[in-house]
């Protein structure tokens, strides 16, 4: 029976405990949301259509894009001004 030993990781054969992982970056720019959901508003109504297309297209988030055309999101900069106590102009006016 032969004894073997075990390994022992040196700095070569060491894997880190935190792997970095590539992922993609999707830029989810208002251009590119706006641009596609002006795409979608111009179709026909009942023309078949693929957000995954449009998304692609206009280089933006498949799932911000479905959330903003269905209605279900609103742009980030809407949802701040409705999430103020006063609006921009009295804001202004007590500056």
């Amino acid at each position: 029976m032969t004894h073997h030993r075990a390994h022992v990781p040196t700095e070569r054969t060491r894997t880190p405990f935190f792997t970095e992982i590539s992922t993609p970056i999707i830029s989810t720019t208002m251009e590119g949301i706006e641009a596609a959901l002006e795409a979608l508003e111009s179709l026909k109504v009942g023309e078949d259509f693929k957000y995954s297309e449009y998304a692609k297209q206009f280089s933006c988030s498949q799932s911000t894009l479905l959330k903003r055309h269905r209605g279900l999101q609103e742009a980030r900069a809407t949802t701040l001004a409705n999430g103020q106590l006063l609006n921009n102009a009295q804001e202004q006016q007590l500056i």
